[in-house]
């Protein structure tokens, strides 16, 4: 399958902050949305194989294709953010190092939040069905047979093959596509006074090749140091739904920071358009320079 969308967002956030005992907090936040999706398109194609059945004959297994053409509409709809966080310090007398004078100035952090929720719906969208409905054979000594033979060109062999022995549909349906909702959790701990590991795991709830729009999963772990004015992180994030793994790096001087998310491949670069790198300034009031 293939599909290509985009969208415009414009949101409203709402917070709240619960104060506990021993300055710990849960942070409560929700962001509603209006979503204004862009043209695109969706094609799904059920796999069709092809089996030699003699020298000069093949036979072709059913199948199904079809495209969602939206390229000249644009949809509306509505989406969600939801989440939830907890801060969490030990009591004064139990407190690892003065970790107020860290940039993280906690002992623990957990989050969890559920990101995109809603969905875009396109009215009026053009609808190609094209079936092949059982089993079919062609003699490679055919006319068509010959002519796709001499082409050499197999795409054509196939649009071909499907709009001779095929049947075509079309039709106007009003289509939802849905926004790309994950799971996205994320803890932050104080090993000892000035080594934290943070953990990230964003899980998409969307089924991979549907028409719905899709993020991709991954996981990453970062163990770093940190005190008030140094921060060195080595973050390692196994991405592209858990099937890649790339290796970064990143270094705090006061509110200057500056890092690469693949640090083999930067490394290894043999010119600066391979380099893969970020760098800023961060301000704030809460910084712990301040």
């Amino acid at each position: 399958s293939s599909t290509a969308n985009s969208r415009i967002n414009l949101g409203l956030n709402l917070a709240k902050r619960i104060q506990l005992d021993f300055d710990r907090q849960l942070l409560l936040g929700v962001n509603i949305k209006k979503v204004w999706g862009m043209p695109g398109y969706y094609l799904s194609a059920a796999a069709m194989q092809a089996q030699t059945v003699t020298s000069d004959s093949v036979l072709f297994s059913p199948t199904q294709i079809k495209l969602y053409d939206y390229s000249n509409q644009r949809g509306s709809g509505w989406g969600t953010d939801i989440g939830v966080t907890y801060v969490y310090h030990k009591k004064d007398i139990h407190r690892n190092g003065v970790y107020a004078e860290n940039k993280s100035n906690y002992f623990t952090k957990f989050g969890l939040s559920i990101l995109d929720i809603g969905r875009i719906k396109y009215q009026d969208v053009e609808v190609t069905s094209l079936v092949l409905a059982q089993s079919t054979g062609i003699n490679l000594n055919s006319s068509f047979g010959n002519s796709v033979r001499q082409s050499g060109d197999y795409l054509a062999m196939a649009d071909s093959f499907l709009n001779q022995f095929g049947s075509v549909q079309k039709s106007r349906e009003n289509v939802l596509v849905g926004l790309p909702t994950r799971m996205v959790a994320s803890a932050d701990f104080q090993l000892r006074e000035k080594f934290y590991v943070a953990a990230v795991l964003s899980q998409s709830l969307r089924k991979r090749n549907s028409i719905h729009a899709y993020s991709q999963s991954y996981l990453m772990v970062s163990p770093r140091y940190e005190s008030r004015y140094f921060e060195f992180a080595l973050p390692a994030l196994f991405e592209y739904d858990y099937r890649s793994v790339r290796l970064g790096a990143s270094m705090r001087f006061g509110p200057f920071f500056i890092g690469s998310n693949s640090l083999v491949s930067f490394l290894h670069s043999k010119g600066l358009r391979d380099a893969d790198l970020f760098a800023g300034i961060a301000f704030g009031n809460s910084l712990p320079w301040k």
